[in-house]
């Protein structure tokens, strides 16, 4: 018999990432008077940031949360597990409080071209969320000899 083809499809994407591109997620709140003991856990995993409305570089009325998951290794893998990290957090219950919730994609590379893919289980996995995600993309614009 043939080889399966969903396998072969599910290890397609189950490649390293390489040396020249840095890739993280990030959970960004933004919203009035965020309490950061109620994240206080996900710091195991990442980095927890809270910025204050008004402090630093924050200019605005809201205060910023944001949990930063570096991912390293196997793309799929790690994506997977940060959105199984931030999935029991009650993302409505905040909401309602008028916080704005995304999920933010970054991806940066020392050359000029970079290629990545989101497999249709980590696509799955994010609508489940039912929030926003953000692509931001940075190239240095290196260029590889060969």
């Amino acid at each position: 018999m043939g080889s399966d083809p969903i396998k072969k499809e599910e290890e397609k994407f189950k490649v390293e990432l390489s040396d020249d591109i840095d890739v993280s997620c990030s959970l960004m709140i933004y919203g009035k008077e965020i309490e950061l003991t109620e994240f206080i856990k996900l710091q195991q995993y990442g980095k927890l940031k809270l910025t204050k409305s008004g402090v630093g570089r924050n200019l605005t009325d809201n205060d910023v949360l944001s949990f930063r998951y570096t991912i390293s290794g196997c793309m799929e893998e790690e994506m997977c597990k940060f959105i199984d990290i931030v999935k029991y957090l009650d993302f409505e219950k905040y909401k309602k409080k008028g916080y704005e919730i995304y999920i933010r994609i970054f991806v940066q590379s020392v050359m000029a071209q970079m290629y990545f893919e989101l497999s249709h289980s980590v696509i799955e996995k994010l609508n489940e969320l039912n929030l926003d995600v953000a692509f931001s993309v940075f190239s240095w614009g290196g260029v590889d000899d060969h």
